[in-house]
């Protein structure tokens, strides 16, 4: 039976790799290979010198980043400010098309509609109770408001004031 000697064993560590080269691929035979330290290798008599030396070694490096940077005479900005400068000054079309200011009525006193309803019809240009009475059907809004304003529209045609609310019981 063999003794195994535990005072002979070599203490593997990162910095005693580092100190046996580059790891470095050794053709054992035809189609086997292995890495192995380059020291080691030369050791075992699997190579004869050096494989390489560190000022030959290729630096494996990536490309340098692209300057994604925009620079003061690449400025859109400063392009498009300049070309209008070059037209003229800008008129305002919206400003000819616009109708004069109205009041808005309020929209919470039909009985059904919230404020969020009242936006939503305030956001589709209609502003007045006679602009809802004409509008016909309203594609935003859901089926149940819809009923709730065709209802509106049935009493005000009735000859109710505009904006009377309704019980949910008169239909």
């Amino acid at each position: 039976m063999a003794v195994i000697d535990s005072s002979n064993w070599e203490l593997v560590t990162q910095e005693t790799n580092l100190k046996k080269g580059p790891l470095v691929k050794v053709k054992l035979s035809p189609g086997r290979y292995v890495k192995m330290y380059e020291a080691d290798a030369i050791a075992q008599g699997l190579i004869d010198a050096p494989v390489r030396q560190a000022q030959d070694r290729p630096v494996k490096s990536r490309p340098a980043a692209k300057d994604k940077m925009r620079r003061p005479e690449q400025d859109k900005a400063a392009k498009n400010r300049a070309a209008k400068a070059e037209e003229g000054p800008e008129v305002n079309h919206r400003a000819e098309i616009t109708k004069p200011e109205a009041e808005a009525d309020d929209f919470k006193a039909i009985d059904g509609v919230g404020p969020a309803t009242a936006r939503a019809l305030a956001a589709h240009g209609i502003e007045t109770f006679e602009e809802l009475h004409d509008a016909g059907e309203l594609d935003f809004l859901n089926a149940p408001l819809n009923a709730v304003i065709e209802r509106w529209r049935l009493t005000a045609s009735r000859g109710g004031p505009q904006g009377e609310s309704y019980e949910s019981g008169d239909v």
